[in-house]
Formats: C-alpha cells, sequence, structure tokens
C-alpha cells in the first residue's frame, strides 16, 4: 500500500482544501526485508550487509531486525511520496502528520532502559512527525508529546475554535500540561478481554511521567 501511494495520488489545480487520512499496519507486520532496499522477497540473504543502524541500534536478536526492517521500509516508501508531492508542486502546502499508535519496548536503545523505575521507554515512544506548511528543516524535540496531540497538531491554524465532533467540548491539549500524564505496563489492553467499566491492569504498573521522557528523574511509580 505505501509503496503505491504515488500511483494512488490526484493532483488538482482546483483551488480548494482537502484532507486525507488513513491507516497502515506494514510495520505491525514485521519480517526480515532483502537489504539493501529493503524489500519483500521470498528467499532472503543478508549475508555481508550493514545497515545505518550497525553499531547505533541493538540488532541482536530476530525481533530487533524485523522491527527494524519494516520501520525502514516503510520511511523509505513515505519519502518516496513525499518526493513525488515535490515534483507536482503540493509539498509546500501540504501538512503531514505521522503517528503511530504505540511503541514496542526492543532493548534497542541504553538510554531508553530505565533503572528506577524499571521500564524500557521504546514502550511509551510512539513515532509521532509533523511537516508543517512551508517547512524547510529537519528538527527533533524531546518535548512532552503524545500521540492524543494530533487533532491539536492538525487542527492549529486551519480551524479556529477547533470542536470534538462527538462531545462537542473544544480541541486543545491544555490537559497533557495541567498535571502529570499516567501511563500502565499492564498487557490487558485488549477490551474484548478486558471490558466493562473499570480496566484490570493488576499484571502491570502505574507511572507517573512529564517532561522529557528520557530522563529517569521525571518518571515515578505510583503505588
Amino acid at each position: 500500500m505505501l509503496t503505491l501511494l504515488p500511483q494512488l495520488t490526484s493532483i488538482t489545480d482546483e483551488k480548494k482544501d482537502c484532507y486525507a487520512s488513513f491507516a497502515n499496519c506494514a510495520t505491525h507486520e514485521p519480517c526480515e526485508l532483502q537489504l539493501p532496499d529493503y524489500e519483500l522477497k521470498s528467499n532472503i540473504d543478508n549475508t555481508g550487509f550493514k545497515t545505518a543502524a550497525d553499531g547505533k541500534i541493538a540488532m541482536e536478536n530476530k525481533n530487533q531486525i524485523i522491527h527494524y526492517h519494516a520501520n525502514m521500509a516503510s520511511l523509505l516508501a513515505l519519502g518516496k511520496w513525499f518526493d513525488f508531492m515535490r515534483e507536482n508542486g503540493v509539498w509546500d502546502n501540504t501538512r503531514i502528520i505521522i503517528v503511530a499508535d504505540h511503541g514496542r519496548g526492543l532493548s534497542q536503545f541504553d538510554y531508553m532502559m530505565l533503572k528506577n523505575p524499571n521500564i524500557d521507554v521504546q514502550w511509551c515512544n510512539p513515532l509521532l512527525m509533523v511537516k508543517d506548511f512551508g517547512a524547510t528543516d529537519f528538527t527533533t524535540s524531546n518535548e512532552f508529546m503524545t500521540n492524543a496531540d494530533v487533532p491539536t497538531l492538525a487542527t492549529k491554524g486551519v480551524i479556529e475554535k477547533a470542536i470534538n465532533p462527538f462531545t462537542k467540548k473544544p480541541l486543545t491539549n491544555e490537559e497533557k500540561t495541567a498535571h502529570p500524564q499516567m501511563i500502565t505496563s499492564s498487557a490487558h489492553w485488549d477490551v474484548v478481554k478486558n471490558h466493562g467499566t473499570t480496566f484490570d491492569t493488576s499484571d502491570g504498573h502505574w507511572f507517573s511521567v512529564h517532561d522529557d521522557i528520557f530522563k529517569e528523574e521525571n518518571w515515578t511509580l505510583v503505588e
């Protein structure tokens, strides 16, 4: 699906606002791909190939390798779609938001392995990338963000006083910084099994977190 985005995208000269939203599960089905171009092949032989991650990201087991390959293939496919937008003159007047629904604890980064509390920050560090209208620079930020920030990011400067169509309340992320956020390490996430008026999180812990999530002092184990 991601590799077909240029063919599925139509360009128009009409001056009208457009909105497109889609979900893709490529990174949810990780597998080893053929290097160096991260291609899907029946038979894989990556003997002698190295990646940009070698020496920087732990690639010591199958899970670490296949997730890296799926992520790389997805980002490369998106890059080709973005090149298509540039070639057709619609890159600058488009706001693009790429957001993941969750992270994955793969023990790939030493600085994300916190000891107190004991948690792999990769679990709660889903991808969030934003390309705004007319943006030219590429920057990274450790500002405290959540994937629930997306509605605020999407409507900023486009819809004045945006309202949640379901709750009729203003779309705002003020609650995010009003107090530390709570995160559970419970694996009981499936609402088919864990439903009703109260979620059972007894298999995990609750953590309080604020500001830079990569700093251990910003995490607290909540009894």
